[in-house]
């Protein structure tokens, strides 16, 4: 049986830099929430990978174009948080 989503940025923020340093094949140790997305060169295939898998672990449907939005770590972690804190019939970002 699968755990529960996280919920909160904080858990949000950490199971994103893993998705990402998985995704860039560096140690997530490496990784700085707050820098910009265009510092770690991610490609649009890239962005498309990270927003589905984060998107199914959260169980929302996110945009494959969401990081350009929320162009750091810190921040999309924030706005996903944010759908967790809003009851909802269905949770969709655009």
């Amino acid at each position: 049986m699968q755990s529960d989503p996280p919920r909160t940025a904080a858990e949000i923020e950490k199971y994103l830099t893993f998705v990402v340093a998985d995704a860039l094949g560096v140690n997530p140790q490496t990784i700085d929430v707050n820098q910009s997305w265009d510092n770690y060169e991610i490609n649009s295939q890239q962005g498309m990978k990270i927003a589905l898998q984060v998107g199914e672990y959260l169980g929302l449907k996110l945009s494959p174009t969401i990081l350009w939005y929320y162009p750091s770590i810190n921040l999309l972690a924030q706005r996903l948080a944010d759908e967790f804190t809003h009851e909802k019939s269905e949770k969709y970002l655009i």
